[in-house]
């Protein structure tokens, strides 16, 4: 989970970067749609011979200013113009982020407890258990050799 959310991660940050510094446009006059990426967001026309035009094949470049966009939005323009679905990418970055950032934070906590462990310290406050028994208490924290609360054996009995 924390390699795919940093990958998406990555991805959705390059392409808002790039979608601010190279505009592109893509078509295809078979569907009659046309995918806008530029100004930090995917605009999505649908039904592009209702403004008068039809979509572009391919690749092209995009000389488009668009007003700053925050949220999802879908413009229906009645039949007279395209339907947009307007996708901010800071949306889908934040997402991306959010799966990986607890991922990452737990594999943290782990590799921490474990080398603490092969160190032959407390895993839980880090404390040099070298010549204390190994069934024995953390002298500094109260946990077991492996990090158990000495509270919650009590609380079973």
């Amino acid at each position: 989970m924390k390699w795919t959310g940093t990958a998406a991660s990555l991805t959705f940050a390059a392409a808002w970067v790039l979608s601010e510094v190279r505009p592109r446009v893509w078509g295809s006059p078979r569907w009659n749609v046309e995918v806008w990426w530029c100004c930090g967001r995917v605009v999505v026309a649908d039904d592009v011979d209702k403004t008068g035009g039809q979509a572009s094949p391919g690749w092209g470049s995009l000389a488009a200013s668009l007003p700053p966009a925050w949220w999802f939005n879908w413009y229906d323009g009645g039949g007279t113009s395209a339907r947009l679905l307007i996708v901010p990418f800071w949306p889908l970055l934040v997402v991306a982020v959010a799966t990986a950032a607890p991922a990452w934070r737990l594999d943290l906590v782990d590799r921490r407890r474990r080398g603490r462990a092969e160190r032959g310290q407390c895993s839980k406050c880090g404390y040099d258990r070298r010549g204390i028994g190994a069934g024995s208490l953390c002298p500094e924290c109260g946990a077991g050799a492996r990090g158990a609360s000495a509270d919650a054996g009590r609380q079973q009995s």
